[in-house]
């Protein structure tokens, strides 16, 4: 029995291991086969999501610095609201370590900074939550 539940442990961890950069590698061709704004937003947004998800925040942090480029190339108001105010460190609930705290802060200051430039106290309220 024990020897049944060791192999069932492995074989259900390495399919976890095997999954980890074929979803990756998925989520990575839907940011190169985009080809408007709004669709390299959301595919960034899935993949920052999944490298929060898998607990690589330095990673997800890099493509939420390029989904906020993006969207300011693009100079479309609610792509660039969208990347500020509802990228996945922003929308963390919990903080896991202070690096994530410290970029949390960071995106917030961003979000204020663009709420104040257009006068829109709702954006700076939602910045300040």
């Amino acid at each position: 029995m024990r020897i049944l539940v060791a192999l069932l442990y492995f074989f259900v961890h390495a399919h976890a291991i095997i999954a980890q950069p074929v979803a990756e590698e998925a989520l990575l061709i839907g940011v190169e086969e985009s080809t408007t704004y709004p669709e390299r937003l959301s595919a960034l947004h899935e993949l920052a999501h999944y490298y929060y998800d898998m607990n690589l925040e330095k990673m997800g942090d890099r493509v939420i610095d390029r989904m906020i480029l993006e969207a300011e190339k693009s100079r479309d108001r609610v792509l660039i609201q969208k990347a500020l105010f509802e990228n996945p460190c922003f929308e963390l609930s919990t903080l896991l370590n202070t690096e994530v705290a410290t970029q949390k802060k960071s995106y917030a200051e961003r979000a204020l900074e663009y709420a104040r430039r257009y006068n829109d106290p709702a954006l700076s309220a939602h910045a300040y939550i």
